[in-house]
């Protein structure tokens, strides 16, 4: 299942990604139990603690443009990891202390941190595509292509965000994208700003349409507008 979830600036969307990720990682565990299962099992293949394989450490993700990705916990079916693509570039303080926030909630539970700033297409080539991936976020990704190149401001950079999540989302079927609801207000913004919000419009609609389960984030409380049976039975596993 593919599941998109906006919403405003500290609404709980993260929280709630996690949430979705850990279910969807639940149900392709539980696939791979029910696969391996002793009813299916070799009846001559011996499985006594003294013959049984010992279980396996998780090896490091290689993350794109060279950056080593940091596995916070050991999950014990690593033939399905489970993903946290982190997209922000923290650019002040706040920005620091909120990515320890998210660092800490998610300590423990099975999720090996790979950083992509940029290019995320190089996730292909990275990632087990068995796993299940939260990126997170859109928003911060988009920016990244706009203003990654130095003094150039790139205002293609939307076309190639949809390019490479579109790749992405062919590659994993099960993941989670978060992105950021910033179209309610009537501020008047300069044209760079106008531009990035464009963008990311375009960018979040095309993930709407392409995701299984579109949910909106806001103040602690959650809308499904599309998808809404898959949820439930997602939700049902947890």
């Amino acid at each position: 299942m593919r599941i998109f979830i906006s919403g405003g600036c500290k609404n709980g969307k993260s929280g709630r990604a996690e949430q979705l990720a850990l279910a969807l990682h639940v149900e392709k565990t539980a696939g791979l139990r029910q696969d391996t299962s002793p009813k299916t099992a070799n009846p001559h293949q011996d499985t006594s603690p003294e013959t049984a394989r010992p279980h396996q450490e998780a090896s490091p993700v290689t993350a794109c443009q060279g950056q080593e990705a940091l596995p916070e916990t050991t999950h014990p079916y690593q033939d399905i990891p489970l993903y946290y693509v982190a997209t922000m570039v923290p650019s002040n303080q706040e920005d620091e202390d909120r990515i320890s926030r998210h660092r800490l909630n998610r300590a423990g539970l099975g999720f090996q941190t790979v950083e992509a700033k940029q290019d995320i297409h190089l996730l292909l080539d990275s990632l087990n595509h068995e796993g299940v991936i939260l990126l997170d976020s859109l928003t911060a990704l988009l920016l990244n292509e706009m203003l990654g190149k130095g003094e150039t401001i790139d205002h293609d950079a939307p076309a190639k965000v949809i390019r490479d999540l579109l790749l992405l989302a062919e590659a994993f079927r099960s993941i989670v994208f978060v992105s950021d609801y910033i179209y309610s207000d009537a501020y008047l913004y300069n044209e760079l700003t106008s531009s990035y919000r464009r963008g990311l419009a375009l960018i979040d609609r095309q993930m709407a349409a392409l995701c299984d389960c579109v949910i909106e984030s806001f103040y602690g409380n959650y809308i499904t507008h599309k998808g809404q049976a898959a949820l439930q039975t997602l939700e049902g596993l947890q």
